[in-house]
């Protein structure tokens, strides 16, 4: 059944791709289509219009010019001229004369049109103009018709073929639809080609994503070659979700590696008192000193293994802080007043000279637990009677806190190091701890969008300083 779900999901996802790149494709095609249907349709209407406004604009001016002749010279006369001007032209023509009882005084046909409804011309009322009128069957037969009342009390009606005007439609309509094959077809072919340019980015994401579930390498990132900004700027929030997951990842493996190896020395500690006091006749007193030997070591173990858990949280990016605004100088002082009696066991001093209006926005508890470990360090290190001072100001884009000390220092050697996790240099190692202090401050702080760094002189004292964004 195993075996079957890479396959089963391969097909999914290729019937998907496929599915949305047709889907694209045949929207493409109807918009084109309707796109073409559009502007034929406007062009057509734009010319169908122009004809006919021609034809009309021609019937009105020849039925002016026949009126003209009917005036200067009656029927005859205009008869005559009619003649000499269909004998001459191309264009279909014709003129009906009614007289004021309704009957034709004249009408001039032109030759092969025999099928004419007379009817369609009585019912058009005098100074008509523009009336297309079809006689006969056939559709090509239509005729644009303009009608005039003349002063004789005459009605006189004139008539041009719009054939040509049809045809030239005609040959608008055949033309239209020889080139609407190649050009839907190619604006099919075109939108593939955009559909498949811009799903690109899409198909590097599935193929990416496959191959991580199929290697498990979570260092693989998706490349972007093409395609749209939107999906470029897709791609690049998947990479970096796949370097977020990496990040968490090695986090994982670093932590447990750490735990397991931090482990081993509590453990065994506690396995070697045990064993002491098991190997030989003790006492009451023996085997409960080897069991507070065994609770202490226990302690330590859970501590240092809820340290690494928020130190890992920290360094990962996971760490979950309650943002507030808070006054340092607050926090400053609770963390000192955890060390009032070491301070006055060891005759030493230990100034403040924060600003009261100095505030960030942060986790008061987190960053209080930076300036246990900071002031710690430096009351550790330091001599008997001497001075610690804690001082806070304003800086470009934040606040930035010092603690100074008057104390061993720390070697050119070991002060690149001493942020790594259960480091400890030479001075160091005669005091108890666990050597995860100085690595918490600087993963909360960096949690916070802060820095801390530190200076040192062996014999003089070190400065350890801490920015954090306003």
């Amino acid at each position: 059944m195993s075996s079957k779900h890479p396959e089963g999901r391969k097909a999914a996802h290729g019937s998907a791709g496929f599915g949305l790149s047709l889907r694209l494709t045949a929207y493409f095609g109807f918009l084109f289509a309707g796109g073409m249907l559009t502007l034929f349709a406007v062009a057509y209407s734009v010319i169908a219009s122009s004809v006919r406004r021609n034809e009309v604009e021609t019937v009105s001016e020849q039925l002016a010019s026949y009126a003209a002749w009917y005036d200067e010279g009656g029927l005859y006369a205009l008869r005559e001229k009619f003649d000499a001007e269909v004998r001459g032209s191309t264009q279909a023509r014709f003129i009906r004369i009614v007289g004021s009882n309704g009957e034709a005084l004249f009408f001039s046909v032109p030759m092969g049109l025999t099928m004419i409804d007379e009817s369609e011309l009585d019912r058009m009322a005098p100074g008509e103009s523009g009336t297309r009128i079809h006689f006969g069957n056939e559709e090509k037969n239509v005729w644009t018709v303009a009608s005039r009342r003349l002063p004789s009390r005459v009605t006189l009606q004139a008539g041009r073929s719009s054939l040509a005007g049809e045809e030239v439609l005609q040959r608008f309509r055949t033309i239209f639809a020889t080139a609407a094959i190649p050009v839907l077809f190619l604006g099919i072919a075109g939108g593939t080609l955009l559909t498949v340019s811009a799903m690109r980015p899409i198909r590097q994401l599935v193929g990416a994503m496959k191959e991580i579930l199929r290697t498990g390498d979570w260092s693989r990132r998706a490349e972007k070659k093409g395609g749209t900004q939107e999906l470029n700027a897709l791609v690049d929030l998947f990479n970096e979700l796949l370097a977020s997951n990496d990040r968490l990842l090695r986090n994982m493996r670093e932590a447990l590696d750490n735990v397991g190896h931090d482990l081993r020395t509590p453990m065994t500690r506690m396995r070697s008192a045990a064993e002491a006091a098991l190997e030989k006749d003790s006492d009451i007193t023996a085997l409960r000193e080897a069991l507070e030997d065994c609770l202490v070591e226990s302690q330590d173990a859970t501590v240092m293994l809820n340290v690494l858990m928020e130190l890992s949280e920290a360094e990962a990016g996971t760490l979950r802080l309650h943002i507030e605004k808070i006054h340092l100088v607050e926090i400053v002082r609770k963390a000192v007043e955890m060390f009032e009696f070491v301070v006055e066991e060891k005759r030493m001093h230990l100034g403040i000279d924060v600003p009261e209006e100095l505030t960030v926005n942060g986790d008061a508890t987190r960053l209080r637990q930076v300036f246990v470990n900071v002031i710690d360090n430096a009351i550790k290190y330091s001599t008997e009677g001497g001075k610690i001072k804690i001082a806070g100001r304003s800086a470009a884009g934040g606040v930035e806190i010092t603690v100074r000390d008057e104390g061993v220092g720390i070697s050119s050697d070991d002060l690149p190091r001493i942020w790594e996790r259960l480091y400890r240099g030479d001075p160091s190692r005669s005091q108890r701890g666990l050597g995860l202090g100085l690595s918490m401050v600087r993963a909360v702080v960096e949690a916070h969008g802060g820095t801390v760094a530190a200076e040192s002189t062996v014999g003089e004292g070190s400065v350890f300083t801490i920015f954090l964004p306003a």
